[in-house]
């Protein structure tokens, strides 16, 4: 299996051929599906290994008194972990109208590998 970030060179040049006029929407679309199937794991990848039973996720609780609860300052009041995320261009450094372009083969390709989303 192999990471987004990897095969995003290859993906970027298959929208530009298809933003050139080289190449049909439906076959870069197909062009650009058999390629993000790269990256979704196979069955064996997804499985856990054979003989060993799968982890369950385990949240940790902690009792807190009310005066805790209450206390907008107590340590133990969770908190949110926001992660960055990068802005994809599937066709960088052209034009918004090709960008959206390259964004409707791309949904296009997505289509194809999971099914039209409704």
């Amino acid at each position: 299996m192999e990471e987004i970030e990897d095969i995003l060179p290859e993906l970027q040049a298959v929208i530009s051929r298809y933003l050139d006029g080289e190449v049909e929407f439906g076959a870069a679309a197909t062009t650009l599906a058999s390629i993000v199937r790269r990256t979704i794991p196979t069955a064996a990848e997804s499985s856990p290994a054979q003989g060993s039973p799968p982890v369950p996720a385990r949240i940790h609780l902690k009792q807190l008194s009310v005066s805790q609860w209450m206390d907008p300052a107590h340590p133990y009041i969770p908190t949110a972990h926001l992660k960055v995320v990068k802005t994809l261009s599937l066709a960088p450094g052209r034009s918004a109208e090709d960008e959206a372009r390259a964004q409707d083969l791309f949904r296009e390709a997505l289509n194809i590998v999971f099914g039209p989303n409704p």
